[in-house]
């Protein structure tokens, strides 16, 4: 089965107007314990998604989570590099495999970590992959 996370993992550090905002600073499943995003961070995991079993796609739900330690400003920032990166993409390869299409399903929306006080904007947008 193909590894998604690896899939939008190769895309997002391919995108130098993303990167100039988050540089490295994008993470795939779960926040790096011990870290602090002193500048934007991205966190995104898979939060569900449509089964195909007539065809090879996987169409999963990606929940993105957008950070900055203390500044709204620059959690919003990496949250508009993300949509600039992802809006209106089709058919586009990386190593590991296809992103046939990035489908926006939550406009991003701004609120805070209850226990840190971090602000972020969290957002969802709907994939399709292909091998």
């Amino acid at each position: 089965m193909l590894d998604t996370n690896k899939v939008l993992m190769e895309f997002l550090l391919a995108q130098a107007p993303l990167t100039a905002v988050v540089s490295t600073n994008i993470y795939a499943v779960a926040f790096p314990t011990g870290k602090v995003p002193t500048t934007p961070m991205i966190v995104y995991h898979v939060s569900g998604g449509v089964p195909d079993e007539s065809t090879p796609l996987l169409r999963p739900s990606i929940m993105f989570n957008c950070y900055h330690e203390s500044d709204s400003i620059k959690a919003r920032s990496a949250y508009r590099a993300l949509h600039d990166v992802l809006h209106g993409i089709q058919n586009v390869f990386t190593a590991s495999g296809v992103i046939v299409e990035a489908i926006e399903e939550i406009h991003g929306q701004d609120t805070f970590d209850p226990d840190t006080k971090w602000p972020f904007v969290f957002t969802s947008y709907r994939l399709i992959f292909h091998e």
